[in-house]
């Protein structure tokens, strides 16, 4: 069975490089990362306005919220 991507989450653009959606907050960084010869973008990720963890892309930062809204007793996931 392939699983399925559900979003639940509504994500409201307020800018350029920053999205909201019920208890997070999601900001794209100025800077960038380079990895392995590759260059990667940096979102930082807030639950409820207390920073958790940083993501490399848009998508990443969204699913991992996406994870997070699904087990809201696991906040830890994020």
């Amino acid at each position: 069975m392939i699983a399925k991507k559900i979003n639940l989450l509504k994500w409201e653009k307020i800018r350029d490089g920053v999205y909201t959606s019920g208890p997070f907050d999601l900001f794209k960084m100025d800077k960038e990362e380079i990895l392995d010869g590759r260059t990667y973008e940096v979102w930082n990720i807030f639950y409820k306005s207390e920073f958790k963890r940083n993501a490399s892309s848009l998508e990443q930062a969204k699913n991992a919220c996406e994870l997070a809204n699904s087990f809201p007793k696991h906040s830890a996931l994020i």
